[in-house]
Formats: structure tokens, sequence, C-alpha cells
């Protein structure tokens, strides 16, 4: 009964409203392929559901009544709300939806993808739970007995294959170019007339797939949440720590190869020291082609930093311990991040010595646990994702020639999501 609100003028504030009128509101943002819905976003459902038929606006006395707290919030901003539209909405409804034409579509299951995106991305409220914010997301109705199969196929490669052919390309990202998920893009994808149990096939891989990336999600918050605690304190590294011929001023300043003295020595071992640097981000920037993804990887007792599949740094040797605490952190600073004209060498090279430690054995135990969990996670994922694709490609009936097409078009965005190094 407790919510945050955050007033046009103001600083944020606690109110209380009842929960029962209260409904969670997806935005583009937080329409993810495969994830279950979450959200912290709530909006005041003013309607009647119970009711046969469409909703019914709840009338004020009503609202007064059962949800008076709810009414005492929507009555500080009758003003403003009774104004819209030139005064069109100053009546006796003053507090109903500007908008409700879906409104009686909003508490049944139903397919959503958000309003732009890079590939298809389709999850499923299978319980009709969340309320869908229609400029942002888009909600695709059907019959419960194919809800899991549609959601399948129109992840598939396939589909996302045509779903980018007839799409309006919007703005370019580093990424790749993103594409308007409308109804007149989506309808058009061609959903294939399959059997029972190619049906059922279908089905199975798409629950398995939208589980396994929620608890993927949520690992990944998990994780986040332990490097941003309290227990962990700044432990920066210099560039040094990477390239030890690199050193420092101070050191410089101790070799002074020329016997300067005063600021000359000053001057000369920080333009010395910046020198070699810059070299060293240099030959990264070289190596760092653009839109491709980044990972790190630890074995063997070496830290890796790879583009693509480019290994562009290694040779960074600590011990098992501290990668415990460094894998997860790097990890996290490049996921779902792409090389761009502003996340380039130095910027990223700064991300990577922005380091956090703890003394805390339960702490790292916990990030240590949590890694191993989500590449678990993510190689399942990839393996469904395998196997959902190739049988999707039999029931198109795909000659290998067309295949390959597929392949080699959506491989960019398929592989972003899970970035692996090919061996």
């Amino acid at each position: 009964n407790r919510y945050r609100h955050f007033p046009p003028k103001g600083d944020p504030e606690d109110v209380e409203i009842e929960d029962d009128i209260m409904r969670p509101l997806l935005s583009g943002a937080e329409a993810k392929r495969y994830q279950s819905p979450k959200t912290n976003t709530y909006l005041m459902f003013l309607y009647n559901e119970a009711a046969s038929g469409r909703p019914t606006l709840f009338d004020a006395k009503t609202i007064a009544t059962r949800f008076p707290k709810a009414w005492k919030h929507l009555c500080r901003y009758e003003s403003e709300l009774r104004a819209r539209e030139h005064s069109a909405f100053n009546d006796d409804q003053w507090y109903r939806f500007g908008r409700n034409q879906n409104i009686d579509k909003q508490s049944l299951p139903k397919l959503g993808v958000a309003q732009t995106v890079p590939e298809m991305r389709v999850f499923f409220d299978s319980t009709g739970e969340f309320c869908l914010n229609n400029v942002r997301v888009n909600g695709i109705l059907v019959e419960d007995d194919y809800a899991w199969f549609v959601l399948g196929i129109l992840n598939s490669r396939v589909c996302d294959f045509v779903f980018r052919r007839i799409s309006k390309p919007k703005e370019p990202r580093p990424s790749g170019a993103y594409f308007e998920a409308n109804k007149q893009y989506i309808a058009p994808l061609p959903i294939p007339m399959v059997t029972e149990p190619q049906r059922d096939r279908v089905t199975e891989l798409a629950k398995q797939l939208q589980t396994l990336h929620t608890q993927r999600r949520d690992t990944i918050e998990s994780i986040d949440k332990r490097i941003a605690s309290s227990q962990m304190t700044p432990d920066p590294k210099e560039p040094n720590w990477i390239w030890a011929d690199v050193h420092n001023v101070a050191h410089w300043k101790t070799v002074n190869p020329k016997q300067l003295v005063g600021r000359a020595l000053g001057s000369w071992s920080k333009e010395h020291y910046e020198s070699l640097l810059s070299n060293k981000i240099a030959s990264m920037d070289d190596q760092m082609a653009f839109g491709q993804t980044m990972l790190a990887t630890f074995d063997d007792g070496q830290l890796k930093f790879f583009v693509g599949d480019v290994c562009v740094l290694d040779g960074i040797y600590v011990t098992d311990d501290d990668a415990q605490v460094i894998l997860p952190q790097w990890q996290s600073k490049l996921r779902d991040t792409f090389v761009s004209e502003s996340m380039d060498a130095k910027r990223v090279l700064t991300s990577l010595l922005d380091l956090r430690k703890t003394a805390i054995a339960e702490l790292i135990r916990q990030l240590d646990e949590l890694t191993r969990r989500l590449y678990l996670l993510e190689n399942n994922i990839l393996s469904i994702e395998r196997t959902l694709d190739d049988f999707v490609y039999d029931l198109y009936a795909l000659t290998p020639d067309e295949r390959k097409i597929i392949e080699s078009d959506t491989a960019i965005r398929a592989n972003a999501r899970i970035p692996r190094v090919a061996l």
C-alpha cells in the first residue's frame, strides 16, 4: 500500500494507495526477449474489471469509499486532469484514461514486444498481470493453446530475418539498426502450419527459454546487487596493473635518463608516461572493431578481455580469490555493451580499472557461486536456442542454403545476446 510518487515538480515522495487499485505497467525498456515481465512502475487502474464485458469506470463515490487513499491522491491533481486536451475532461469523470481503446485487453494473457527493437524480442505475460504502455509496448493476443508456440516462432531466427526486411528501420546504433515492431510489420510474419506434436515441441522449448532467460536476468541482478554492496570498497587500479612496462610518473622520475631536475623532470616524466600509455591504448583501439560485443574470461590464473573473438588484453594474472571478485565486475561492465565512438579503448580501460574489493568471505563466495550459475544458465540457453532454431527451420522446410543465409544474416544480434569466444 505504499508507492514512490514522482511529481512533475518537486522531489519524489512516498504515498499510500490501496494495492487493489494498482496494476504493474510495462514500458519499452522492460519488454525483454523471453523474460517474464518485471517492473517497478505501477498504474492506478480506475476501472471495474469484475463487470461483465468491457471494464467500466468506477464512479467517484465508489473510489472514495473503497479506495479512499487512491481518491485522496487523485484529488491532488484534479485541476490538471480536468484541463487535459483543452478541458475535454472537465466533467464528472475527470479522472478517466485519455485513451482506453485496449482497456479490455490489459488483463488478458498476451505476448508483448517493445515498440522499437533491434530484433524480434517477444515475451509472454501468461497471467495477464501487466498493463502495457501502448506507446512503448505492443501486445499480441493469441489463442491460449498456441501462445507459447507463437512466442517461440516469433523469437526464432526465421521470423527475425523476415521482420527486419519488412519493418521500417529507425536510428542506427553501434549494435545495428533498430526497427519498428508495429502491427503492420508483425501481422505479416509467417507462422507455419504444424501438427499437434510439432506445436507441443515448440511450446516446450519456448517455456524452457522464458524460464531460463528470466533466471538469467534475476541472477545478473543478484550479482550486480552484491557488487554495489556497502561491504565492497573502492579498489581502483593503475594502468601498470595491466602493463607493467608503463610504470607510473613516480617511476620515471626515479629513472630520469636525461638527468633533469625540478619542473623539467616532472614534465618529462609525465609526458613520457602518458606517451607510453597512449601507445597501449592506441593498440587496443586498433583491435576493437566498431559494433562488436565485449566480454571477459578467467582461465588458468589469467584474466582476458575480448572484443568479438579478438583477445585485446591478456596476461593479467591474479589469484583465484581475486578473480572471484574481479571477473563478475568486468562481466557486469561489459554486458550488453558494444564498441562505439564513445565506448572506445580509453573509456573501456578506465572502466576495467575502476574496481571494488571486499574482505567478506561470504560475499566473495556468493559472487563466485552466482557467476558460475550464470555461466551454466547461459550455456543451457544457447543450447536450447540452437535446438529451437533448427526445429523451426524444419517447420519451414528450408534448404541448407536458405538456412546458411538466415544464420549469417542474424549472427551479429544472436551472438550479442550472450557473447562467447569462438575457440
